[in-house]
């Protein structure tokens, strides 16, 4: 069983760091894995450094012929085709077209409606549409041109034996970055861009009050978004980006505005949400997306979007109360372990693979 990862993003968050993840873990369970991805991206750098073949790619439009005659080129019978990306499932589809190769559509984020003739062609032609969130899983076939059937709940996955809290390392970065033992760390991880509420974030410090703000440092880990890459292999960041990212080191000079800001590091990873559940952090996360399942039945502390007050609001919460600290961060820690388990999960991936693969065969 042979799986393609596809994924052009030239950007390097969540989306693309759990790409790569996912094709390591199947890789290691004897899938021959590989990703198509645009060369000199981060993601194609990454997938070599730990083994895994890239299909060159390139960076274009929906319907991209070089890329749907490569990865055509690259299938054969027991070809699984796995895209990520609103761009790679057109790739995809289309590359699939009048073969056997099943074509598996990750939804990472849920899209305005796509119900329409163009799409009902390239969604026709994707065998399960997967996602990590009930209610996104229940709003898909509302969304997408696709039947319930083929819409499938598996869970992102995650070893929680490297999510242990670990207070060596703890003390490291504390030192590292300037933090006293005492301050409580409020942290940011995620791509340095409008739509991920960085702004909010490092404004939330605004809104508290002189004591409360004394007693936590605002950490954000990310970098900005990635549009492409030059000649040279330099990153062309995007322009609403790279002015919010300036906009971050700014206000960091000024050490009122109690902020640290730090580079994507390779033991710190994109989900999260997730991870720092499984660690035993308590989580304030905004009323958008997937996260309310995630912080559901006093799980985290969830607060209104795209507003930096009630980030603040979330945050004068967990300070003043140590006690609901504790309870949320042992329920999000069990929750966590048990649905988002490796063990658990990439057995459910790989059957999955197979069942497709036997239902085409069958066609």
């Amino acid at each position: 069983m042979r799986a393609i990862h596809v994924n052009t993003s030239t950007s390097w968050g969540g989306l693309e760091q759990y790409t790569l993840y996912m094709a390591e873990q199947l890789q290691a369970s004897g899938v021959v894995v590989q990703i198509m991805a645009v060369p000199d991206s981060r993601l194609a750098s990454e997938a070599r450094r730990a083994g895994i073949s890239v299909i060159s790619a390139t960076k274009g439009k929906h319907i991209n012929p070089t890329n749907i005659w490569r990865l055509r080129r690259s299938m054969d019978s027991q070809t699984i085709v796995h895209s990520h990306t609103r761009i790679d499932v057109w790739t995809a589809s289309l590359a699939c077209m009048f073969t056997s190769a099943p074509h598996v559509k990750s939804v990472h984020m849920i899209p305005s409606d796509k119900r329409d003739p163009l799409h009902a062609i390239i969604y026709g032609r994707i065998d399960a549409i997967v996602n990590t969130c009930e209610t996104h899983v229940r709003n898909i076939p509302k969304r997408f041109p696709i039947t319930r059937n083929r819409v499938h709940l598996i869970r992102h996955m995650r070893d929680p034996r490297e999510f242990s809290f670990d207070r060596v390392a703890r003390e490291r970065y504390r030192s590292e970055w300037g933090i006293g033992a005492s301050e409580i760390v409020v942290g940011y991880v995620a791509r340095i861009d409008p739509l991920k509420g960085t702004r909010e974030f490092i404004e939330a410090v605004d809104h508290l009050t002189d004591s409360d703000r004394d007693k936590i440092r605002l950490v954000v880990v990310g970098e900005p978004s990635i549009t492409a890459y030059t000649e040279q292999g330099s990153p062309i960041v995007e322009p609403a980006a790279a002015e919010l990212y300036n906009a971050v080191v700014q206000r960091a000079r000024d050490l009122a505005n109690r902020l640290t800001v730090r580079p994507f590091t390779r033991d710190v990873y994109a989900l999260t949400v997730l991870e720092a559940m499984m660690v035993g952090l308590p989580v304030i996360g905004t009323d958008t997306d997937g996260t309310p399942d995630q912080l559901a039945d006093n799980r985290g502390l969830l607060v209104a979007s795209r507003s930096a007050s009630a980030i603040a609001d979330g945050i004068t919460t967990l300070l003043r109360d140590p006690l609901r600290r504790s309870t949320i961060s042992e329920r999000g820690k069990v929750w966590a372990t048990k649905e988002f388990n490796l063990d658990t999960v990439l057995p459910r991936w790989i059957e999955l693979y197979r069942t497709l693969l036997k239902q085409r065969s069958k066609r």
